[in-house]
């Protein structure tokens, strides 16, 4: 019984020395009841059951040697309480008791060691009386007996509080006065224990434990006597204890926990009985429900026989799966030539006869509503309430008069109203918004719908691809080019798409490309991006343009600051072509060809001059000429565009110069000029230095005059502008090289 306590109840030792001391007047015993707990090492008590125990008396609280012991002695626990008689195995002697002053009760349980030792209280000295009883029955010649003295005498030396711990209280109501003994009866100890004045009311029976462990003595414990208990942390010694929460207590398999009873128990219901038909609208607040009101009419009128007592029976109504019906009505409309001889009945699937109508009226028409405002004759439509009634309903008149034979009326209308809590559908009472996300079509996701940015509206999974089809979202449905995209997808967006130039063919796999969808139409592909202020893309410092050789580290897939020489450059086909600001795409501009070409480095790298006599989409003034005022001006509506040029300063196809007049050369560029002019015998711009600023020439991927020399002239950006001493400038913000 490792980790097994035990403790002697307070009350329990109040009861075993009353006991003792209500049969010392007869024959004092050689025993000690005692009463106790026993608990578990974790405070609750010990199961039910006999356990093996052991005492011993010491004259001090530890240590030292017993004055008597006994072992082999057994006790009940019962809800962890048990009783027990020391001197049961091994008697207990009134010398032992007299030679020692306080006496301290070991108690050992099984094979533990020995617990704490207790206090023993009065009751063990009942036995020392044994000794004085025996004096006076001692037989002596000479000897005076006490009845030949006067009571008188003897009473100033027995005093009733030395003897209420030696006898039971029965015995000494017969030796003295109660007003004699209250003279002697010391408050200090009897007040620990119960109220003097009702003492006499309990003190009725010769063993008082019974009464101990009921609610009676309850009242008459001190609080002194509870804080000790409290004290303890155990409270299973007290009587009326507090409810508690059954925790650590489980509710059981598919149930949960609604609350607690006033016992402390658990209070358990099956999560599912709390939800009815409405807890979706409940759950949405309104939102969403699954409440309706369904109508289902017959498909034509029939007519009704004159004089036809079995009843036309055409009329039938086949209800689909609706769901259970909180509700079902059904509605007629009918003209006959006389209502007084009309007989209505219906059979439902269970062909279950219903008698709606049986000649309670008359007038040439009527309309019903059944099972209410208007009764049937006969049969309860609200049995259907909770049932489905999926089925074949039909409908039966009867004409019991003859009113000239043929055809008496006509049902122009019926129908089978039913309410339902419907598990087929969900009404939705507000807007239900999707988000945009990337998820993947697949068959796990087949059925879902989603917001897609870039189309402006929903698509569809259909286990395999997302409907209505958006190109180049994925790398296993490329786009053939950003044109190709935005015209089967009129709302695509600018972003990042997927392109394959070359189809179905292994010849070029698919790829990331950054695409306008929204300038000047959109469907533009970046091919390229140079920055206005660094010369890594001039044609002097570089071969990027002639060998595709990529720049570290470049992003084609957005509209980042840097220059790069993207994989579109060498392999979208092109006819129209557009220089971008990348940071503000209002500020371009752009031109049509008239041939298309295969690529824009084929162009490149034939060291072809491809003209067009086409007018720029955009103008020069919207390009960003970091806020310069003068150069948002065009020079005139002579403005077109151009694709490398071998004109003047010729460097392996790539321009030094520009067209005409222009000294703003490169692989792209705009001219305000003519081409024509030239020929014409024109040399110069619109005024020879004329006060008009404005620019000729605007060019990606060149220099400016001065090419071989290296200075700011040979930036990737440059543009010469007509006007006070014929300027020209690279300092531009950075822009992309587009074609579609």
């Amino acid at each position: 019984m490792t980790g097994i306590k035990w403790i002697l109840s307070s009350l329990a030792s109040l009861a075993a020395c009353l006991a003792v001391t209500a049969s010392a007047a007869a024959a004092v015993p050689t025993t000690i009841a005692i009463e106790g707990v026993v608990t578990s090492a974790g405070g609750g008590a010990a199961a039910d059951g006999t356990y093996g125990v052991a005492f011993a008396l010491y004259p001090q609280a530890s240590g030292g040697s017993a004055v008597w012991s006994e072992s082999g002695g057994q006790i009940a626990v019962k809800s962890g309480s048990f009783t027990y008689a020391l001197g049961s195995k091994t008697p207990l002697s009134a010398a032992i008791l007299a030679s020692a002053g306080d006496l301290y009760l070991g108690m050992a349980v099984g094979t533990d060691p020995e617990l704490p030792r207790a206090l023993l209280r009065s009751e063990a000295y009942a036995l020392v009386a044994d000794t004085a009883l025996k004096a006076n029955s001692i037989e002596c010649s000479g000897c005076i007996k006490a009845g030949t003295l006067d009571s008188a005498i003897l009473q100033p030396y027995a005093k009733a509080a030395d003897l209420s711990a030696y006898a039971k209280a029965s015995d000494l109501t017969g030796l003295a006065k109660t007003t004699d003994l209250a003279a002697y009866a010391k408050a200090a100890d009897l007040g620990a224990y119960a109220k003097s004045t009702d003492l006499a009311n309990y003190a009725k029976s010769v063993d008082l434990a019974n009464y101990a462990k009921t609610a009676d003595l309850s009242a008459y414990v001190k609080a002194a006597s509870l804080a000790t208990v409290a004290g303890t942390g155990k409270y299973s010694d007290l009587s009326g204890l507090p409810v508690l929460a059954a925790v650590g207590a489980s509710c059981g398999t598919g149930l949960v926990v609604k609350g607690h009873k006033a016992d402390g128990s658990l209070d358990c219901i099956n999560p599912f009985d709390a939800v009815g038909p409405d807890s979706l609208g409940k759950l949405s607040m309104g939102l969403f429900s699954n409440k309706y009101a369904e109508v289902v009419s017959s498909t034509a009128p029939f007519d009704i026989k004159d004089n036809d007592p079995t009843g036309s029976s055409n009329g039938i109504i086949a209800v689909p799966d609706l769901g259970n019906a909180i509700d079902l009505t059904i509605s007629i409309n009918l003209t006959t030539k006389d209502a007084s001889g009309l007989i209505i009945r219906l059979y439902d699937p269970n062909n279950t006869e219903y008698v709606l109508y049986n000649k309670s009226a008359t007038g040439t028409a009527l309309k019903l509503t059944l099972p209410s405002p208007d009764k049937p004759a006969s049969g309860d439509l609200t049995t259907w309430i909770g049932k489905n009634p999926k089925g074949n309903w039909q409908l039966a008149v009867a004409d019991t008069k003859a009113n000239g034979g043929g055809v008496d009326g006509q049902v122009s209308k019926w129908q089978i109203n039913v309410g339902i809590w419907s598990d087929k559908k969900v009404a939705l009472g507000g807007n239900l918004v999707f988000t945009a996300n990337d998820q993947v079509c697949n068959a796990w996701q087949k059925g879902a719908v989603r917001w897609n940015d870039l189309i402006a509206g929903l698509q569809v999974c259909d286990g395999t691809k997302w409907f209505p089809r958006l190109l180049g979202t994925a790398q296993t449905d490329p786009g053939l080019s950003c044109l190709d995209i935005k015209t089967q997808a009129p709302n695509a967006k600018t972003g990042t798409y997927w392109i394959d130039p070359d189809g179905a063919t292994a010849t070029i796999s698919p790829f990331q490309v950054y695409c306008d969808q929204e300038t000047g139409g959109g469907g533009w592909t970046l091919v390229a991006k140079v920055k206005g202020n660094d010369a890594t893309m001039n044609r002097l410092n570089t071969a990027q343009w002639r060998t595709k050789t990529p720049i570290a580290n470049q992003d084609c897939t957005s509209n980042k600051d840097e220059n790069a020489l993207c994989p579109a450059y060498d392999k979208v086909p092109f006819q129209d072509v557009m220089i971008r600001s990348l940071s503000k795409a209002h500020r371009n501009l752009a031109w049509r060809h008239r041939d298309t070409y295969a690529s824009a480095w084929t162009v490149v790298n034939a060291g072809a001059r491809v003209m067009t006599q086409n007018k720029l989409f955009g103008s020069v003034n919207t390009l960003d000429y970091n806020g310069d005022q003068f150069y948002f001006r065009d020079c005139g509506d002579l403005a077109y565009g151009w694709f490398t040029a071998d004109w003047s300063q010729n460097y392996n196809g790539i321009a030094g110069h520009g067209l005409v007049h222009g000294h703003a050369g490169g692989v792209v560029g705009a001219s305000l000029f003519d081409p024509g002019a030239w020929a014409n015998g024109k040399s110069s711009g619109p005024s020879s230095y004329s006060t008009v600023h404005c620019v000729t020439d605007f060019s990606l991927g060149g220099c400016y005059d001065n090419c071989n020399n290296g200075g700011n002239d040979t930036y990737a950006i440059n543009a010469h502008w007509w006007g006070n001493g014929n300027e020209y400038t690279w300092n531009w913000n950075s822009h992309g090289l587009f074609v579609r």
